[in-house]
């Protein structure tokens, strides 16, 4: 397997980001395409940007999987007044913690991208897994008009990518 590669893509529509997006979840599905994270950052008309990262957990994300994960502790431990007790300790935990943590791009590299977006644009970033699935992608990109940049990311980069910086 070759290093990761990251890859940026440019997107004069706003919807663009969001359609290549949709088309590489399906190419993963069909084992075309592996890569480990998608964000998206879109510069709307009125001046708002917003930014997605597919593979950061949300709180509600994290409440629902702390609240199951508690009840079932809960259950096995001390029957179904645990599971509930297990439930709301697990739900409190669980949106804490998944509101603190960044599981996806850092939230710096992820400025870097808005910061340089025109208004009524879009950007897609992709950490793929090795540059095998590069061609894919690439095309992907081009039948949405996209302009793109691509590297491979040392395991040094990897980090800053991933935490921002110190």
């Amino acid at each position: 397997m070759s290093e990761q590669t990251i890859v940026v893509g440019w997107f004069n529509y706003l919807d663009r980001a969001q359609d290549v997006a949709q088309d590489l979840r399906a190419l993963r599905n069909a084992g075309r395409v592996r890569y480990q994270n998608v964000a998206i950052v879109e510069h709307h008309a009125d001046g708002k940007v917003s930014m997605k990262d597919m593979e950061d957990v949300e709180a509600t994300e994290g409440t629902l999987f702390g609240a199951l994960t508690g009840g079932l502790i809960g259950l096995l431990i001390s029957g179904p007044p645990g599971a509930v007790a297990g439930a709301a300790s697990g739900a409190a935990t669980g949106g804490v913690v998944a509101s603190l943590l960044d599981f996806g791009f850092s939230t710096h590299f992820l400025e870097e991208i808005k910061r340089r977006l025109r208004s009524d644009s879009s950007a897609i970033v992709v950490l793929l897994d090795d540059d095998e699935n590069l061609d894919e992608l690439n095309a992907t990109l081009n039948r949405y008009g996209g302009t793109y940049r691509s590297s491979p990311v040392p395991v040094q980069m990897l980090e800053i990518y991933q935490s921002g910086p110190s």
